[in-house]
């Protein structure tokens, strides 16, 4: 598509096009999507809840980085 576009071989408008074409589907199924909302989905969301924090399942250990002893401290 952007070889034509380069090309000449697709005009803009055509382009444009295509564009609108695929928003709208995207609108679409968004708005589908909000229509099973309902009021009490809505107030489940947005009740604070207490979170529950267990740590990190996969941490990665910390690097250690070399230590500079004095002189190189007073070079810089």
């Amino acid at each position: 598509m952007e070889e034509s576009y380069r090309k000449g071989e697709l005009l803009t408008g055509e382009l444009k096009k295509m564009a609108i074409t695929l928003l709208q589907e995207y609108v679409r199924g968004f708005q589908e999507r909000r229509k099973d909302v309902t009021d009490e989905v809505l107030r489940q969301y947005m009740t604070p809840r207490k979170l529950e924090w267990k740590g990190n399942p996969n941490p990665t250990p910390k690097q250690k980085k070399p230590k500079e002893s004095k002189e190189e401290k007073e070079v810089k």
